[in-house]
């Protein structure tokens, strides 16, 4: 099993945490991760131009299809945005021929050959669930965690290929339950971050991150499970900037998706990139191995 390893914009530079665990626990299942010369998704530029976008995203589709390999993505943007331009030019003539004049002067043809293939999917389909099962060493029993899906996974479920429902999805709870913890649904869970405002919007953004932390905050849970990096910055990097914005006390921790697998099945913390999570992980850490 082999994948172009898509990495985005946001993960080498802020998330570096979250692909050196994806590195190491792909390592481990047995994933061969090759890296391409990809370019930015697209994903930055659409909501001033969707043509621009979708010619972005294509040309990456374009490169794997001519290396003959399917694309793995662990940022939800970059899955979103890979998956939306795939779909617009399987079903739009004039969008592909007119895409596709502009990607024959790089030497490159988008043919639809290529999978788009979220972290997410290859831990609960191409590996499985009870694969997954037979490596869990250290069961993380007792632990009460929040499964944090953001957006551009689920929506809009038109242009994705996974079977999660958009509004009740399921598959990341199963993987927390897998490691012997619970997962807790919250209102939080379902909000959005904030991340996509960032840059334009600090303030609001800021805001939709501690609404989503408040009410996780209520449930009781131990840490927060996410699938995304700027998910990740949100809930994590920025959350002692949110605590002292609106005078709050959070202090909960947010784990990558492979962090989590990668702990439970006994990866080294190094390789997990523990050390690069910005709220302690201390309290969670112990007694775990």
């Amino acid at each position: 099993m082999k994948y172009a390893l898509f990495l985005g914009c946001t993960a080498p530079v802020r998330a570096q945490n979250y692909e050196l665990a994806t590195r190491h626990l792909l390592k481990f299942l047995g994933v061969g991760a090759v890296d391409l010369s990809f370019t930015c998704c697209g994903y930055p530029v659409e909501a001033a131009s969707e043509e621009a976008a979708t010619l972005m995203s294509a040309r990456n589709l374009a490169l794997a299809a001519k290396n003959s390999i399917d694309i793995l993505t662990f940022c939800n943007a970059c899955y979103g945005n890979l998956c939306k331009a795939n779909y617009l030019l399987k079903n739009d003539d004039s969008t592909l021929n007119s895409i596709n004049s502009r990607l024959a002067t790089l030497g490159l043809q988008f043919s639809g050959t290529v999978r788009i293939r979220h972290l997410l999917e290859i831990l609960t389909d191409e590996i499985g669930l009870g694969n997954l099962e037979t490596k869990i060493k250290y069961p993380l029993k007792g632990r009460r965690l929040a499964a944090y899906y953001g957006c551009h996974y689920l929506k809009p479920s038109v242009y994705m290929n996974h079977h999660d429902h958009p509004d009740n999805p399921s598959s990341l709870d199963r993987l927390i339950e897998l490691t012997g913890a619970e997962s807790v649904s919250s209102e939080g869970s379902k909000k959005c971050c904030g991340g996509a405002l960032l840059g334009i919007k600090q303030d609001l953004a800021l805001a939709m991150s501690n609404e989503v932390l408040g009410d996780i905050e209520k449930s009781g849970i131990d840490a927060i499970v996410a699938i995304c990096p700027f998910c990740g910055i949100m809930l994590d990097t920025c959350q002692s900037e949110i605590e002292e914005r609106f005078d709050k006390r959070y202090g909960i921790p947010v784990l990558y998706l492979p962090q989590l697998i990668g702990l439970s099945i006994g990866l080294d913390s190094g390789k997990l990139g523990l050390q690069l999570n910005r709220v302690s992980l201390d309290a969670f850490l112990e007694g775990i191995g």
